[in-house]
């Protein structure tokens, strides 16, 4: 009896070995879908903060393209006057259009060297007008006290620069403020070679070196004046999204930068789900995504990009799935958690056996 038994069990194993090889080799495929739990993103972010040394930033986000797309940032000198205005049609819930002004950073040493560069080519300018009309007008007085102003406007400022000479030898201020400096006793020096001529001019008549300095002193003024207008343009802030006006009360603490204000995307949103690693060799670009969101229902995804980086979450080596949502969804339920199915092409047990082993293999060969 207890022989009989032993046999029927080998029979059994037999069997269960042969239907185990024939379900193994057989083309027969099964539908795969992989299941798991992920949170909803804006696909576009952007977001403006501050530092410790209150220096405004502008940090554009692309999760559909890379990631971090662009950063700028507004540094100014110390003891600077610097407002941060935000445009009175921006408020938190607010739509914002691609190219809406969203706020304006106003510096008021940019705006003071503006002024004076804006006089000084005025004057530059007139002087050239004097000495290319040759008029050797009776002004000698008032050229030789532009010769003096100039002088106690150089006089003065080289006691600023040697101030702040060292100052800087020392670390104690940044080299854009000591380069404003020397670049504004650059400029009082050239005023008293132009003044200098000026009073020459009236007194002997202009030379052909004198007209050369003048043109090229135009053009050092005008090109640091583009360049202060650069930096004054660079301080109003323009929105590079359609989006919505959220605040994120968000601060890095490790960084000591705090975001302000978010715009975030209203056209496109994405989910991200950590996939277990070992499915990695099932996911493709492309694939069907059904999506659970709360209080919505089923929503239909595709997947965007398979992360190659593999991520210990939860004790579980894992891939990052970026999942692209269809049109017309709205950004109600940002930051939820949700439920996603990903629908992997059929496949034979012998593929996902071989995926497997192939997983198993290249993860030991990276931690090697």
């Amino acid at each position: 009896m207890a022989q009989l038994t032993k046999n029927h069990i080998n029979r059994y194993f037999i069997l269960l070995l042969i239907i185990v090889i024939l379900i193994t080799l057989l083309p027969i495929k099964f539908p795969i879908t992989i299941k798991s739990y992920g949170k909803l993103y804006p696909a576009r972010e952007w977001h403006i903060t501050k530092n410790q040394n209150e220096n405004i930033a502008t940090k554009y986000f692309d999760r559909l393209h890379g990631g971090l797309r662009n950063y700028s940032t507004n540094s100014f000198e110390r003891g600077d006057i610097v407002s941060y205005n935000l445009e009175p049609k921006i408020s938190i819930g607010s739509k914002v259009c691609a190219g809406d002004t969203i706020a304006r950073i106003s510096s008021k040493i940019l705006l003071q060297s503006k002024s004076e560069m804006l006089g000084a080519i005025e004057i530059a300018i007139a002087n050239l007008n004097v000495f290319q009309t040759q008029e050797n007008q009776s002004l000698v007085d008032e050229a030789q006290i532009q010769v003096e102003y100039s002088q106690t406007q150089f006089e003065n400022q080289k006691i600023v620069f040697d101030r702040i000479l060292q100052l800087h030898i020392n670390d104690l201020i940044s080299d854009q403020e000591f380069d404003s400096v020397r670049t504004k006793l650059q400029l009082y020096e050239k005023d008293i070679k132009i003044a200098e001529a000026q009073l020459n001019t009236v007194l002997n008549g202009a030379k052909p070196e004198t007209i050369q300095l003048l043109k090229s002193t135009i053009k050092t003024l005008q090109d640091q004046y583009s360049i202060i207008s650069e930096q004054i343009n660079q301080g109003i802030l323009i929105s590079p999204i359609n989006g919505i006006v959220s605040d994120p009360c968000t601060v890095d603490t490790v960084l000591s930068i705090s975001t302000i204000l978010s715009i975030q995307d209203t056209t496109k949103f994405i989910a991200l789900f950590p996939i277990l690693w070992k499915y990695a060799g099932l996911l493709n670009k492309g694939q069907e995504v059904q999506i659970r969101i709360p209080e919505i229902g089923i929503w239909t995804g595709f997947v965007r990009s398979v992360d190659n980086n593999v991520q210990v979450i939860g004790g579980d080596a894992r891939v990052i799935v970026t999942v692209e949502l269809e049109e017309g969804y709205c950004n109600k339920n940002v930051g939820q958690v949700v439920e996603g199915k990903i629908h992997c092409k059929s496949t034979t047990i012998l593929n996902q056996i071989s995926h497997f082993v192939n997983n198993t293999f290249n993860f030991r060969a990276r931690r090697i």
